[in-house]
């Protein structure tokens, strides 16, 4: 009998790559997702949201869940603390790259790999409110075209 593994599965692959970034496995954020809103996702459009800017911008666009909800989801590993951030290697973004997050009294921090933010407050915790929180980015601010497309548009349609 042949057994067919899946590509998220495959050491190198998505799912390792996705893994390394969020700290969970992409059927772990399917299942929560799923279990938050009671909608489907699969492996392959989860995939295609992190691969195609264009692709990820009409299903955050028509799909506030997916926009807020699975966001969420996978920002939920982000640190704690600012001082755990700048320890995992978050890098503090300036005023101007901050100011959906009301920088005046928040810092906003980026993970190593773009895709992971963390808000904090002057006393260096995180911000959960939803107006100013971290968002999951499925393309980071250093890939401006893809980022404007994929989490800066919906952002305008949906807020946080």
């Amino acid at each position: 009998m042949l057994c067919r593994v899946h590509a998220s599965a495959q050491k190198g692959g998505f799912g390792e790559r996705f893994q390394n970034i969020t700290g969970m496995s992409v059927e772990d954020s399917i299942s929560l997702y799923k279990s938050q809103t009671g909608e489907v996702l699969t492996v392959d459009q989860v995939e295609k949201m992190f691969t195609n800017s264009s692709y990820a911008k009409e299903q955050l666009m028509a799909n506030k869940n997916l926009h807020t909800v699975y966001r969420n989801i996978l920002n939920s590993n982000a640190p704690q603390t600012a001082a755990a951030a700048a320890t995992a290697g978050y890098q503090k973004l300036g005023f101007w790259k901050s100011i959906f997050h009301n920088p005046i009294v928040n810092s906003k921090w980026v993970g190593p790999s773009g895709h992971m933010e963390g808000v904090y407050n002057s006393k260096g915790n995180i911000v959960n409110s939803n107006s100013v929180r971290g968002t999951f980015n499925f393309f980071g601010p250093s890939q401006a075209g893809a980022h404007k497309a994929a989490d800066v548009d919906p952002y305008f349609k949906w807020g946080n």
